[in-house]
């Protein structure tokens, strides 16, 4: 993991939470050292995430990464409780403030950035989910939690087919179909 070996100033400014979730996933238990950097990471970034008012997928992004780090944190630790209260205090922050933007701006879904796109892209009908990381130009992880949040909202419904998910746009209408032999518009006199 070393990602966690880096100074916590230089992760703060660097990495993003994305990086930091592909490193905890790879890895087990915390160790002191590392539980330190993440404390002062996930501090500074929900900071700066609780300004960020137009951010609304940064809060889902980073409340996994708090999630996840909680999970990896040893109980043997010294002050592995105090630093355990912390990152859920900063889960309810985050959590706090997803809702208050949620009421705010109406429609939680239809306000991320690529719900527009991934309904777009299912208008011709269902399509694994391995294809929108691709087509997005995001990570897996955050196609994961834009779905995830469209699925909630009754935009997308996910059904298992194999080993793959398939998407499909729910209540939106496909793309008209030509009706074969015929073309309507041609048709003017």
């Amino acid at each position: 993991m070393n990602l966690l070996n880096k100074r916590p100033e230089v992760l703060t400014d660097e990495a993003e939470p994305a990086d930091l979730i592909a490193a905890l996933r790879g890895n087990g238990a915390l160790d002191a050292r590392q539980v330190a950097i993440l404390d002062h990471v996930l501090r500074q970034w929900t900071l700066r995430q609780l300004q960020r008012s137009e951010d609304s997928d940064g809060l889902l992004e980073l409340d996994e990464l708090v999630f996840l780090a909680t999970e990896r944190l040893p109980s043997d630790l010294p002050d592995a409780d105090r630093a355990r209260l912390r990152w859920q205090a900063f889960r309810d922050l985050l959590e706090s403030r997803r809702l208050a933007a949620r009421h705010a701006g109406g429609d939680r879904a239809r306000e991320l950035h690529h719900a527009g796109t991934v309904l777009a892209l299912l208008r011709d009908g269902a399509r694994p989910q391995a294809e929108f990381s691709k087509e997005l130009g995001v990570s897996a992880a955050r196609v994961s939690q834009i779905l995830s949040v469209m699925e909630e909202g009754g935009l997308i419904q996910r059904h298992r087919k194999g080993r793959e998910n398939l998407v499909e746009a729910v209540g939106v209408p496909e793309r008209p179909r030509p009706v074969r032999g015929m073309d309507l518009f041609s048709q003017a006199a």
